[in-house]
């Protein structure tokens, strides 16, 4: 995983060690076997066919809800194959952030987990909060809040991802 220079621009895990492991061979295990069982789900499924444009995954502790959210990101598992590993955008709902009124952007830096540095994509963030209304940047927003940072293991996994965008939902 990359290490980013900088630690003003990194968002430091908040919920490791209660959402999901802190440490990280623990970590790993958990989400390979996490993903493991979302693959023998799938084996008894109707394929997906078609470009996968978004999943919808939930976000309570791994050891509640890791397996059904391991089905959803196990989709993304070809997108892993391809040269250029794809950006993330990833939308979370704002548990905390009761004075957010829209969408907040982290827009740049990285997002860190036991597992490492995610980078985000500073210019695809940009792009999203210049739409205007409802998106703003608000890294306030993320301080604290679980919804993103719990998927971000599963991206980790297994490799590169790429980028992410992370948005927080008022709710």
């Amino acid at each position: 995983m990359k290490r980013l220079s900088f630690d003003a621009d990194v968002r430091r895990p908040s919920v490791a060690g209660a959402f999901y492991p802190a440490e990280p061979g623990r970590l790993v295990a958990l989400v390979e076997a996490l993903l493991a069982e979302a693959e023998r789900w799938r084996a008894t499924a109707a394929p997906v066919d078609g470009r996968i444009i978004g999943i919808l995954v939930p976000h309570a502790g791994l050891e509640y809800s890791g397996a059904v959210a391991a089905a959803g990101w196990g989709l993304l598992e070809r997108l892993r194959r391809e040269a250029t590993p794809p950006v993330v955008v990833i939308l979370g709902t704002s548990h905390g952030a009761g004075w957010l009124d829209g969408v907040a952007a982290w827009e740049t830096g990285a997002w860190r987990t036991p597992l490492g540095d995610v980078e985000v994509d500073a210019d695809l963030s940009r792009e999203i909060v210049d739409l205007g209304p409802p998106f703003t940047i608000d890294r306030a927003a993320h301080l604290g809040e679980h919804s993103i940072e719990v998927q971000l293991p599963f991206l980790q996994a297994g490799g590169s991802i790429g980028r992410i965008v992370p948005l927080s939902v008022a709710t």
